[in-house]
């Protein structure tokens, strides 16, 4: 009698412990999920005070409009010969990426900088191409599937993108807008 009186206190004991487990597995999950939404606020609010607090540049403003004094046009001449040779090894490159971090890390300027236009036309779409987007452009088509990463889905949603990806695709095109380095492929 009091050895099933020991099993049944030891089966008590073992299934409070099994029912505290449990509680405490769910309250720490939803304590992550909760850190994980409130950090992906925080990079999204962070993301808007940071476009907002940019300088835009007038609109209409074609840098072709600028005079150059002399010795800056040779200047400009070489930067463009090694952007076109950077941009080719970049996009040359058939399982790489134009800007590796865009999904996973929030980018600034400074990751931008030194791209040709063409080069943060393709990088920006390079984040929807990760999740398979299929293109209007036959030329974004032609080298997103020239790239052995590349897959079209014919299910494809914007929704599928994460909050870094969004901000960075925003990022792109802003930085493009404020320096004037738009690009439309065919």
């Amino acid at each position: 009698m009091q050895n099933k009186k020991a099993q049944l206190s030891i089966m008590a004991i073992l299934g409070v412990l099994i029912v505290l487990f449990v509680a405490a597995s769910v309250v720490i999950k939803v304590n992550n999920k909760n850190a994980s939404d409130k950090r992906s606020q925080l990079v999204s609010s962070e993301h808007k005070a940071k476009k907002s607090s940019k300088t835009k540049m007038v609109k209409g403003y074609k840098k072709d409009d600028v005079t150059f004094k002399r010795g800056e046009s040779s200047q400009k001449t070489k930067s463009s010969e090694s952007d076109n040779q950077k941009e080719s090894q970049a996009m040359k490159d058939s399982n790489g990426y134009i800007i590796e971090k865009s999904s996973t890390v929030e980018l600034t300027d400074s990751d931008l900088e030194g791209l040709s236009a063409k080069e943060l036309t393709y990088a920006r779409n390079e984040i929807y191409a990760r999740h398979g987007r299929k293109f209007e452009s036959s030329e974004l088509n032609d080298y997103f599937s020239s790239k052995s990463w590349y897959t079209a889905n014919s299910s494809y949603d914007d929704d599928s993108l994460s909050d870094v990806e969004k901000a960075n695709a925003e990022e792109i095109a802003d930085y493009q807008e404020d320096n004037q380095l738009e690009y439309s492929p065919q």
